[in-house]
C-alpha cells in the first residue's frame, strides 16, 4: 500500500492504519473504562490507573503526571524515537510505503549513508591483509569467517584510512564529524579516524541500518572499548546493541537476555540464543529497558559473576522495575562471564541457568550469603532497607507484591512492616530537592476553550476559527506555541493534528483538552469567535483610556468617539459570560 501526496499525508494515512489501544496496549496494561481505555502509566510510577487511551480521539492522556499525545508521540516517548522512526515504524506495520516528502532528512540520509560506508569498509579491511592479527584473535575466540559476517565484525585500521576513504566517497570533514566517525584534531586543522587499530561491532537501529559502533582494542591502547557518540541517528541511552534481530527471535524463545558486552552478546547469538541484547557503554536505562518490555514479557539480566557485575544486575534490574518489567537475574559461577560460560558449557549448560534465574530480592540476599549470613554480619537491617527501596521500584503492584512477599518469607519481616518502610522512603524521595522537577505551566482557561474549539470542530468551523484567532489571543506560551503548530498543520492540509509535531508540553495540553471534552459545535464556534471578538475590544477600550488621560484637543475627540463607539459594539455583542 502507499501513501501518495505530501509528508502530511502520510501521517494521516498511517494514522487512519493503525489503532493507538492496539499500539499502547503493547506496553501498557489496559482494561475498558466507558468508552476509553486506563492502565497504569508509564511515565511515571502509580498505583492506581490514571493514563486513559481514547480509541474514539485517538489519544492518551495521563491524568496524573498530564503526559499526553497521540499513537506517534506514544512511541517517541516510550521508545525513545524520533517522529520520523514513529512514523516509519508504523508505517512498516501497516504496509504503508512512505512518500519521498516523509523520507528522512537529507542531512540524517548523509550520516546513514556515511555509517554505511564506514561498515563496509571495516569489514573490508577486516578480511584484507592489514586484518590478519584480528582474524587470528577472534579465531582463538572461536570465532572464524562465517561468524564474523554473521556478526558484522570489521577491523579499523590504523591512521586515516576511514577518512580518506569517505573523503573519496564525497562525504566532508564535517559529515565525518557529525556521524562519529572522525573526531577534530586539538593541533590545528583537519580529522582524523575515531576508531583506530580496533575490532568494530556495528550498532543498528530499529531498522537495521549502522548508526554507530562499539570498539575494541587488541593491544593496550587507550580504553578497552570505544563507543561512538551521540549523533542525530544514535542515542546511545535508547538503542540496544542487537535489538532488531532479538524481537525477531523472541517469538519463537519468548524472553530475552541482557548481557553487557559485544563479545558476550556474540557468545549467546552464535549459540543459537539469538534474543539477547547488549547496552551500549552505558548503564541500562528506561529507553532501553522499555524496549526490551515490547519483545518479550520474559526478561532476564546476565551479567558477569563478580562483585562488581552482580551489583550492576541488581541496579539494571531495578529500572527494569521502574518501567513495569518482572525481571530474573541468571546467576553465573563466581568470575566467569557470559562468553566464557557458554564457549564452556553451551546452549544447552546456558540454559539451564536461566531456568535457575533469580527475582532480584533472592538474588540480592544470596549476594550478602543469604538472610542468615546478612543476619551475622551485623548488616541484616541495612540489607532489609535496600531490598525494600529494590522492590518498591517497582511499578507494577502484582510484580511488587510478589517481591515484598519473597523479602517477608525470607527474612521474617511482615508485609506490613515492609509496606511502612516503602511509604517511608517513598515520602523521603519526594521531600528530596530536584528529585521532582516542575512541569511547565499549562495553558489558561481561556487558551484552553480556544484550542478545544480547534481541535475538536469541524473541518468548515475550523476555517472561520482561523481567520478570526491570532497567536495574540492566547494568554499564555503553551497556548500561542500550540496555536502556531495547529495553524501550521492544518495550513499543510492536515485533517487532524499531529500532536507529536508539537512541543512536549503542547502535546500535552491538547491530549489533556481532547480527553476531557466533546467535540466544539458549530454554536460553540460562534461563542468562542464572539469572546475573541470582545476581549479584543475591551483591550482595545483599555489602550485608548491610557491614551486619553495624556491627549488634548483634536486627539481626544477622536479618542472619545472611537470609545463611544467600542461602548456601543460591546453593548450589542455583551451577554455572554464576560469572556
Amino acid at each position: 500500500m502507499t501513501a501518495g501526496g505530501s509528508g502530511m499525508d502520510d501521517v494521516e494515512a498511517v494514522r487512519q492504519a493503525v489503532d493507538i489501544v492496539d499500539v499502547v496496549g503493547r506496553y501498557v496494561g489496559l482494561k475498558h473504562a466507558g468508552r476509553d481505555y486506563k492502565g497504569l502509566c508509564p511515565f511515571h510510577r502509580e498505583k492506581t490507573p490514571s493514563f486513559h487511551v481514547s480509541p474514539d480521539k485517538q489519544v492518551y492522556h495521563c491524568f496524573g503526571c498530564g503526559a499526553g499525545g497521540d499513537v506517534f508521540t506514544f512511541l517517541m516517548r516510550y521508545l525513545g524515537m524520533s517522529f520520523p522512526e514513529a512514523l516509519e515504524e508504523l508505517a512498516g506495520e501497516a504496509g504503508i510505503t512512505l512518500s519521498r516528502g516523509s523520507a528522512p532528512s537529507g542531512r540524517g540520509k548523509a550520516l546513514r549513508d556515511i555509517t554505511e560506508a564506514a561498515q563496509a569498509f571495516f569489514q573490508r579491511s577486516l578480511e584484507g591483509d592489514g586484518g590478519r592479527g584480528a582474524r587470528s584473535y577472534l579465531e582463538g575466540r572461536g570465532i572464524g569467517a562465517e561468524e564474523r559476517r554473521t556478526l558484522g565484525l570489521g577491523w579499523a585500521p590504523g591512521g586515516e584510512s576511514l577518512c580518506a576513504h569517505l573523503r573519496s566517497k564525497g562525504f566532508s570533514e564535517a559529515q565525518m564529524v557529525e556521524a562519529g566517525m572522525a573526531s577534530r584534531s586539538d593541533r590545528g586543522r583537519g580529522v582524523y579516524d575515531r576508531f583506530r587499530r580496533r575490532l568494530t561491532f556495528p550498532i543498528a537501529d530499529r531498522r537495521g541500518r549502522p548508526v554507530s559502533f562499539g570498539a575494541r582494542t587488541l593491544g593496550e591502547d587507550g580504553p578497552k572499548y570505544l563507543n561512538g557518540p551521540d549523533t542525530p541517528i544514535y542515542s546511545k541511552g535508547s538503542i540496544l546493541y542487537g535489538y532488531r534481530e532479538a524481537r525477531e527471535a523472541a517469538r519463537d524463545l519468548d524472553m530475552v537476555v541482557l548481557v553487557e558486552g559485544y563479545f558476550d552478546h556474540a557468545r549467546l547469538y552464535l549459540a543459537g540464543i539469538r534474543s539477547v541484547v547488549a547496552t551500549c557503554g552505558t548503564a541500562l536505562t528506561a529507553d532501553q529497558a522499555r524496549r526490551m518490555g515490547g519483545i518479550s514479557d520474559h526478561v532476564y539480566v546476565c551479567y558477569d559473576g563478580d562483585d562488581s557485575g552482580r551489583r550492576s544486575a541488581v541496579k539494571a534490574a531495578e529500572v527494569m522495575l521502574s518501567q513495569g518489567l518482572n525481571p530474573r537475574i541468571i546467576p553465573l559461577p563466581d568470575g566467569s562471564d557470559p562468553d566464557d560460560f557458554v564457549a564452556a558449557e553451551g546452549a544447552e549448560g546456558f540454559m539451564d541457568l536461566v531456568g535457575r534465574a533469580r527475582n532480584p530480592i533472592e538474588f540480592g540476599l544470596d549476594l550478602v550469603g543469604g538472610w542468615e549470613g546478612a543476619r551475622e554480619s551485623g548488616r541484616g537491617v541495612e540489607v532489609v532497607k535496600r531490598l525494600v527501596e529494590v522492590a518498591g521500584r517497582s511499578a507494577d503492584p502484582l510484580v511488587e507484591e510478589t517481591l515484598f512477599r519473597s523479602l517477608s518469607e525470607s527474612t521474617g519481616y511482615t508485609m506490613d512492616t515492609l509496606r511502612r518502610e516503602r511509604d517511608h522512603l517513598e515520602e523521603s524521595s519526594r521531600r528530596s530537592p530536584g528529585e521532582h522537577p516542575e512541569r511547565p505551566p499549562g495553558p489558561s482557561r481561556r487558551d484552553s476553550t480556544l484550542l478545544w474549539a480547534i481541535l475538536s470542530c469541524s473541518a468548515e468551523d475550523r476555517g472561520r476559527l482561523l481567520e478570526a484567532v491570532e497567536a495574540a489571543d492566547f494568554d499564555t506560551e503553551t497556548g500561542r506555541g500550540a496555536f502556531s503548530s495547529l495553524q501550521s498543520q492544518f495550513a499543510q492540509g492536515m485533517e487532524r493534528p499531529a500532536l507529536a509535531k508539537m512541543d512536549p508540553s503542547q502535546a500535552d495540553a491538547c491530549a489533556a483538552i481532547l480527553s476531557d471534552r466533546a467535540a466544539a459545535a458549530p454554536e460553540d464556534v460562534d461563542r468562542v469567535i464572539a469572546r475573541v471578538l470582545r476581549r479584543r475590544m475591551r483591550e482595545q477600550r483599555r489602550r485608548l483610556g491610557r491614551r486619553l488621560a495624556e491627549a488634548e484637543g483634536v486627539e481626544k475627540r477622536k479618542i472619545l468617539e472611537e470609545l463611544s463607539r467600542l461602548s456601543g459594539r460591546l453593548r450589542e455583542t455583551d451577554g455572554g459570560d464576560g469572556g
